[in-house]
């Protein structure tokens, strides 16, 4: 599942979700033809509405690691301009 408010990331996914095609005649990437089957739409309609919830735990545990000194060990991956990710701290 892809979820963007950009439009040329959604034409994008919408290329490469049908074998890299616009027009099912010319193949301008190597895509794929991916389809959900009833238990996994099932699962993804129950599970969704919690990922903002999962993702606001996942940027907590991502602060608490820092505040704890994490940050002098390791370098962790930092968001891009816009973006807000589950597992780090902004």
């Amino acid at each position: 599942m892809v979820v963007t408010d950009d439009a040329g990331v959604a034409e994008r996914a919408r290329t490469l979700r049908f074998h890299g095609s616009t027009d099912k005649v010319t193949y301008t990437e190597v895509g794929y033809n991916s389809r959900l089957d009833e238990l996994q739409a099932g699962l993804l309609r129950v599970l969704l509405p919690e990922l903002d919830g999962w993702c606001d735990g996942r940027r907590t545990a991502a602060r608490h690691y820092e505040e704890a000194g994490l940050g002098e060990l390791v370098q962790r991956p930092r968001p891009v301009d816009g973006a807000d990710p589950a597992g780090t701290s902004t």
